[in-house]
Protein backbone atom coordinates (compact mmCIF):
# COMPACT_ATOMS: atom_id res chain seq x y z
CA UNK A 1 0.00 0.00 0.00
CA UNK A 2 1.73 3.65 -0.57
CA UNK A 3 1.70 6.19 1.57
CA UNK A 4 -0.52 8.99 1.01
CA UNK A 5 0.67 12.19 1.75
CA UNK A 6 -0.22 15.55 0.75
CA UNK A 7 1.75 19.01 0.22
CA UNK A 8 0.40 22.61 -0.25
CA UNK A 9 1.27 25.27 -2.23
CA UNK A 10 0.97 28.80 -0.83
CA UNK A 11 1.87 31.64 -2.49
CA UNK A 12 5.52 30.43 -3.05
CA UNK A 13 5.99 28.36 -0.19
CA UNK A 14 5.24 24.87 0.63
CA UNK A 15 4.17 23.27 3.72
CA UNK A 16 4.21 20.06 4.18
CA UNK A 17 1.49 18.37 6.03
CA UNK A 18 -0.74 15.43 6.32
CA UNK A 19 -4.46 15.52 5.05
CA UNK A 20 -5.55 14.62 8.90
CA UNK A 21 -3.36 17.47 10.11
CA UNK A 22 -4.38 19.80 7.55
CA UNK A 23 -8.42 18.87 7.93
CA UNK A 24 -8.26 19.25 11.81
CA UNK A 25 -6.18 22.22 12.38
CA UNK A 26 -8.16 24.98 11.70
CA UNK A 27 -5.09 27.14 12.03
CA UNK A 28 -4.32 25.69 8.62
CA UNK A 29 -7.70 26.38 6.57
CA UNK A 30 -6.46 29.73 5.16
CA UNK A 31 -4.49 27.51 2.68
CA UNK A 32 -7.08 25.87 1.24
CA UNK A 33 -8.40 29.42 -0.10
CA UNK A 34 -5.27 30.60 -1.92
CA UNK A 35 -3.27 27.05 -1.95
CA UNK A 36 -2.51 23.94 -4.02
CA UNK A 37 -2.90 20.67 -2.86
CA UNK A 38 -1.04 18.26 -4.63
CA UNK A 39 -0.39 14.93 -3.85
CA UNK A 40 2.41 12.04 -3.45
CA UNK A 41 2.17 9.69 -6.70
CA UNK A 42 4.16 6.91 -4.57
CA UNK A 43 6.50 6.76 -7.11
CA UNK A 44 10.16 7.91 -6.95
CA UNK A 45 12.34 8.89 -9.97
CA UNK A 46 15.79 7.15 -10.76
CA UNK A 47 17.52 8.96 -8.42
CA UNK A 48 15.22 7.83 -5.13
CA UNK A 49 13.40 11.47 -4.61
CA UNK A 50 10.10 11.52 -4.47
CA UNK A 51 7.57 12.15 -7.14
CA UNK A 52 4.65 14.73 -6.50
CA UNK A 53 1.92 15.82 -7.97
CA UNK A 54 2.72 19.11 -10.69
CA UNK A 55 6.35 18.00 -10.54
CA UNK A 56 8.41 18.51 -13.76
CA UNK A 57 10.47 15.37 -14.75
CA UNK A 58 13.08 14.87 -17.72
CA UNK A 59 12.28 12.20 -19.37
CA UNK A 60 14.49 9.80 -21.16
CA UNK A 61 12.85 6.47 -21.85
CA UNK A 62 15.53 3.66 -22.12
CA UNK A 63 13.51 1.92 -25.43
CA UNK A 64 12.82 5.12 -27.46
CA UNK A 65 13.58 4.61 -31.07
CA UNK A 66 11.57 7.34 -32.01
CA UNK A 67 13.80 10.71 -30.00
CA UNK A 68 10.00 11.83 -28.80
CA UNK A 69 10.90 10.52 -25.16
CA UNK A 70 14.97 11.33 -24.73
CA UNK A 71 15.41 14.73 -23.45
CA UNK A 72 11.67 15.53 -22.99
CA UNK A 73 9.85 17.45 -20.28
CA UNK A 74 6.85 17.12 -18.51
CA UNK A 75 4.72 17.74 -15.79
CA UNK A 76 3.49 14.94 -13.91
CA UNK A 77 -0.65 14.66 -13.33
CA UNK A 78 -3.40 12.09 -12.27
CA UNK A 79 -5.34 10.87 -15.71
CA UNK A 80 -8.85 9.89 -14.22
CA UNK A 81 -9.61 8.41 -17.62
CA UNK A 82 -6.58 5.80 -17.54
CA UNK A 83 -6.39 5.81 -13.22
CA UNK A 84 -2.88 6.37 -13.02
CA UNK A 85 0.10 9.06 -12.75
CA UNK A 86 1.50 10.19 -16.35
CA UNK A 87 4.19 12.93 -17.56
CA UNK A 88 3.14 15.14 -20.20
CA UNK A 89 5.81 15.75 -22.85
CA UNK A 90 7.32 18.59 -24.95
CA UNK A 91 7.95 16.63 -27.72
CA UNK A 92 4.09 17.16 -28.48
CA UNK A 93 3.46 13.55 -27.94
CA UNK A 94 0.37 11.91 -25.68
CA UNK A 95 1.54 11.29 -22.02
CA UNK A 96 3.31 8.51 -21.32
CA UNK A 97 2.47 6.63 -17.74
CA UNK A 98 4.90 7.15 -14.91
CA UNK A 99 8.35 4.63 -14.42
CA UNK A 100 11.12 4.77 -12.86
CA UNK A 101 13.20 6.14 -15.69
CA UNK A 102 12.33 9.89 -15.12
CA UNK A 103 14.35 12.64 -13.45
CA UNK A 104 12.34 14.97 -11.37
CA UNK A 105 14.19 18.56 -12.21
CA UNK A 106 11.41 21.34 -10.48
CA UNK A 107 7.90 21.53 -10.41
CA UNK A 108 5.35 24.30 -11.79
CA UNK A 109 5.00 26.44 -8.84
CA UNK A 110 8.48 27.53 -8.43
CA UNK A 111 10.33 26.47 -11.94
CA UNK A 112 7.63 27.45 -14.72
CA UNK A 113 10.01 28.16 -16.58
CA UNK A 114 11.18 24.64 -17.08
CA UNK A 115 7.81 23.90 -19.26
CA UNK A 116 9.01 26.51 -22.05
CA UNK A 117 12.86 24.07 -22.42
CA UNK A 118 12.34 23.56 -26.25
CA UNK A 119 13.18 20.01 -27.35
Amino acid sequence: MREHKYRVWYREKIVLKSLNDMLTDPSDNFMFLDGEVTEFTGLTDKSGKEIWEGDIVRINHPEDRTGDFTNAVGEVFWWDEEGGWYHGNNHGRPPKRMWDYVEVIGNVYENPELMRIKP
